[in-house]
């Protein structure tokens, strides 16, 4: 159990000094915006702007280092449920808290902006550099996403035919899902390569040069992400077939997990570093005022704009034009995964605390847990078998808790079959069935019913 914490805090753990990374380099000047304000570059040292930056910075930490303690809790509790309760819980506030400084800082700046009247260039056009836009290449590495979708495509082709008894519909699904995820890579590869044309200068060769620093950097991201993401294809569907051990997959998602971070912070802040270095090298600056169609500096709503994907002003990568249909799906269905998370953690803490209940009614084994789960036919039982120890057993799908094991699990000796069972409270009953083999805890009522209706075997 500890080393399940300890895997656990690993993979949640790091969201926070992410979040913390990215959002102070939000202080730093990103081309000429600053907390997701346009400036005039000849604000950025301006005493009273720098003063807003060094505030958000001091508030940032303050947030962050409050953030910091609460998951450790999780060394104090026993139950897997509770400890999800608190890392969930902790997720959401590590995500959301950081951005309270922001945007009351955000907010600050644009009220400075207004006050000092900085008035940047344009703000109810959309700059189109024309020239720009003819000579910045299309990407010609779409060719390496091939075989990365036919190696993440195998483990799926495997399952197909592998036949009804070598394989589970969740397995099948997961391997789909990572599929499905290598192919969206390629997909986001597209989209990162008809991004908008970013202006900076009257003079096309350094719109050119920022396009293509942008482009070049998230391009190289995704390819490598999705090959990442083949390899740990494989070895996920290694993992869950159990042909690879448990450890070996948990450090395997650790790893895949570390790589991808370092891959996409490589890739945006490089990319930042140059495009800064780029625009202090502008003779001619042209500046785009965004700001009326950025909510708060971090949502982008522009109607005007045909574009569904633009880079991102606050954080990394790109972000959706809420204003277009694509967009409005993407962001609705971001908030309900975000509103789900805090269910999942009171869905395991009645998973975990309710007890199984079996009881005999009429001809069946009736098998209970939050509802009805499993019913056993009394005329398919074909042998039973007393269990005084639990084997080796390995979930393919369902509930593996400490207390609770229910659903498919691949059992040493016997096979795949069904669990219902609190595997610290033995003996237990091994029933073959004509559909396969039950496991279940021995009960006083259905251990008469054995007696009298079934010889028992085993220990």
């Amino acid at each position: 159990m500890s080393f399940f914490k300890v895997f656990m805090l690993i993979l949640f753990y790091p969201i926070l000094p992410i979040m913390y990374f990215v959002l102070i380099n939000e202080a730093k000047p990103r081309k000429n915006i600053i907390l997701g304000v346009t400036l005039p570059r000849l604000a950025l040292n301006d005493s009273d702007l720098i003063d807003i930056c060094n505030q958000f910075k001091y508030a940032l930490r303050k947030f962050v280092l409050l953030l910091a303690i609460p998951p450790f809790a999780v060394f104090c509790v026993d139950r897997s449920s509770i400890m999800m309760l608190i890392l969930m819980y902790w997720l959401i506030f590590a995500i959301i808290v950081p951005f309270v400084p922001y945007t009351r800082y955000h907010r600050k700046l644009k009220a400075l902006k207004q006050s000092k009247n900085w008035k940047v260039g344009t703000t109810q056009k959309i700059l189109v550099d024309i020239k720009a836009a003819a000579e910045v290449e299309n990407q010609t590495n779409a060719w390496l996403f091939i075989p990365a979708i036919i190696i993440s495509a195998y483990p799926v082709v495997y399952e197909l035919t592998a036949g009804r008894e070598q394989t589970h519909i969740s397995i099948f699904l997961g391997c789909c899902i990572m599929l499905f995820t290598t192919v969206l890579f390629y997909i986001f590869y597209r989209l990162a390569s008809q991004l908008r044309t970013e202006i900076i200068d009257e003079d096309s060769k350094y719109n050119i040069a920022l396009t293509r620093v942008r482009r070049y950097n998230w391009a190289r991201f995704w390819i490598w992400a999705a090959w990442l993401n083949t390899f740990y294809s494989i070895i996920f569907w290694l993992g869950i077939n159990g042909r690879t051990s448990f450890t070996v997959f948990m450090l395997s998602t650790i790893i895949y997990a570390a790589a991808m971070l370092w891959a996409v912070l490589k890739a945006e802040f490089t990319t930042r570093s140059m495009q800064h270095k780029l625009a202090a090298e502008s003779t001619k600056p042209i500046y785009m005022d965004e700001d009326s169609h950025w909510i708060n500096g971090m949502f982008y709503y522009n109607p005007q704009d045909q574009k569904t994907m633009i880079s991102n002003r606050v954080g990394i990568g790109m972000t959706m034009n809420m204003a277009r249909p694509a967009g409005k799906i993407v962001i609705a269905f971001s908030l309900l995964c975000l509103l789900i998370i805090p269910f999942l953690p009171i869905w395991m803490i009645a998973e975990e605390f309710t007890p199984l209940k079996v009881e005999k009614r009429d001809s069946a084994i009736v098998i209970t847990h939050l509802s009805e789960i499993a019913t056993i036919d009394t005329a398919a039982i074909e042998s039973i078998e007393l269990l005084e120890e639990l084997p080796t057993s390995r979930k393919i799908a369902g509930t593996g808790l400490e207390n609770l094991k229910k659903g498919t699990f691949d059992v040493e000796g016997y096979g795949r079959g069904k669990l219902y069972l609190d595997p610290q409270q033995p003996p237990f009953i091994l029933i073959n069935t004509s559909h396969g083999f039950i496991i279940i805890n021995m009960h006083d009522e259905i251990c008469d019913f054995v007696k009298t209706k079934f010889p028992l075997t085993g220990a």
